[in-house]
């Protein structure tokens, strides 16, 4: 399959306008709101590793994780806001992720169902790939056309994830516009 003959015609999926208002309610006033997820899908990272994120001035972390994973968040040193027994408890699975994913500026997560999500909705997203990843996400470059709004970050053999995401956390730092989407 060639690249240019994979279609791309995003958003392919489209959350419910209903609970976007209150997806909005349920986030910070002030500052920036950074989705994060960091298990599922075969590209796990220690949600400890995430740390150089948190400690960006005016970001708040917000989970997107559910299952076990969740558990890291008492132990991880660092605030994260955990919605998890709000999302997708009544609504079905990714109903509500794709509510509260719609109204982040950026989500950054491992290689996740999350990732899928975020690229099917057609919103910024940073992939933090593992080594060998997903064949989706191919072994080089940081897009994939499968899902034209992701930017992918690669972890090589030689660096640990925080190093890799110590990386992302520069690249947020030099974002000037992602307050503006984030009150848009």
């Amino acid at each position: 399959l060639q690249a240019d003959a994979i279609p791309a015609a995003v958003p392919y999926l489209r959350p419910d306008p209903s609970s976007l208002a209150y997806w909005r309610s349920r986030l910070p006033a002030a500052g920036i709101a950074i989705g994060i997820a960091w298990s599922g899908g075969g590209g796990d990272i220690p949600l400890s590793a995430f740390a150089p994120l948190a400690r960006l001035p005016g970001v708040t972390l917000v989970s997107l994780q559910k299952g076990d994973a969740r558990r890291e968040i008492a132990d991880c040193g660092f605030p994260v806001l955990d919605l998890g027994d709000e999302i997708d408890e009544t609504a079905g699975a990714f109903v509500d992720t794709a509510g509260l994913v719609s109204v982040l500026p950026l989500v950054v997560a491992s290689q996740s169902p999350i990732v899928h999500l975020a690229g099917a909705l057609d919103r910024t997203v940073w992939a933090v790939l593992p080594p060998t990843p997903h064949w989706c996400f191919g072994l080089d470059g940081d897009s994939t056309p499968w899902y034209p709004s992701t930017v992918l970050f690669r972890r090589d053999a030689r660096h640990t994830w925080g190093h890799t995401l110590a990386h992302v956390a520069q690249q947020i730092s030099g974002l000037r516009d992602l307050t503006q989407s984030y009150r848009g």
